[in-house]
């Protein structure tokens, strides 16, 4: 059919056999062509999309499905054996926008949320490690951090969850001080604003898991909201000092400049969202850990 389509119904049957295999491999050297290319207008599955299985628990269904998700960290990737202030391994970030961490001194994986899975996996900082990430996927005025902590730790100083590379004079931090959360806008050298948290009253520091969301829709100490296991919790204003130097890294777990300020417990599963949550959007995620649970 090819051949007749081209004209060479009068030709000897050698020359138009020849035409039509010549005729046929161009064809199909085009159509490979075309499926090499890959049109502008296709979209290919994004990486968090691959990552999310039927074997994937609902609560990480729906952080990676979540449409404001700048990064994920399972740490289902801590390495297995590490050595002191040396980098010993990538944090993906499960999100697939490419924010992928570093470990860095000696973070010990441990088994994480008991309701997420018995083959999920957790980091343990025991004072001594940390995670950095991009500065530019975490460094805004309005974004919200969750995930699930464990300690026991009432009393160490300035340990850090979770703390943004400076912007101008300022940075924003998550941390636990003698018990305290305190949720910080510092300042280097002058008091920041911050809003206060009594962890140990409300027996949060018990060796368990607790699920943690701090929000921040602003630069002000009551542009913080924090859910605790999904409760909000009654915030108390109070100025926060930073302790040295303000920090050139975004960092879990610790601080670039000061990496002594390490969290004294575990964390799984955090995640970064562009701007603020409301409370039900933080119903939504509970609804996604229930169904984990299932």
């Amino acid at each position: 059919m090819i051949g007749k389509m081209i004209g060479t119904r009068d030709k000897p049957s050698m020359l138009r056999t020849t035409e039509t295999f010549m005729t046929l491999s161009m064809s199909v050297a085009a159509l490979c062509m075309t499926l090499v290319q890959t049109p502008a207008s296709f979209a290919a599955p994004s990486a968090s999309q691959n990552q999310a299985s039927s074997a994937t628990p609902d609560y990480v269904k729906h952080v990676l499905e979540h449409d404001r998700l700048i990064a994920h960290y399972r740490f289902d990737d801590v390495p297995t054996k590490t050595e002191a202030d040396t980098d010993t391994g990538n944090a993906i970030d499960a999100s697939g926008h490419g924010h992928d961490g570093t470990y860095v001194r000696n973070p010990v994986s441990i088994a994480g949320v008991e309701s997420l899975g018995g083959d999920n996996r957790a980091v343990d900082l025991q004072g001594d490690g940390m995670i950095v990430i991009d500065n530019q996927a975490v460094n805004q005025k309005t974004m919200t951090l969750a995930g699930f902590f464990r300690s026991t730790d009432t009393t160490s100083i300035d340990q850090r969850i979770f703390t943004t590379a400076k912007k101008s004079r300022y940075q924003f931090s998550v941390l636990i001080d003698e018990g305290m959360l305190h949720i910080a806008i510092e300042a280097a050298g002058v008091p920041g604003a911050g809003a206060t948290f009594d962890l140990a009253k409300n027996k949060w520091l018990d060796g368990k898991w607790h699920h943690l969301i701090v929000s921040r829709s602003g630069n002000n100490w009551n542009d913080i909201a924090v859910w605790v296991d999904f409760e909000p919790v009654t915030m108390t204003k109070s100025a926060w000092t930073s302790k040295g130097t303000l920090d050139d890294q975004a960092v879990i777990g610790a601080r670039s400049k000061h990496p002594a300020n390490a969290f004294h417990g575990a964390l799984d599963e955090v995640s970064f969202f562009e701007g603020p949550f409301d409370q039900a959007q933080v119903d939504r995620m509970q609804d996604a850990l229930a169904g984990s649970s299932d």
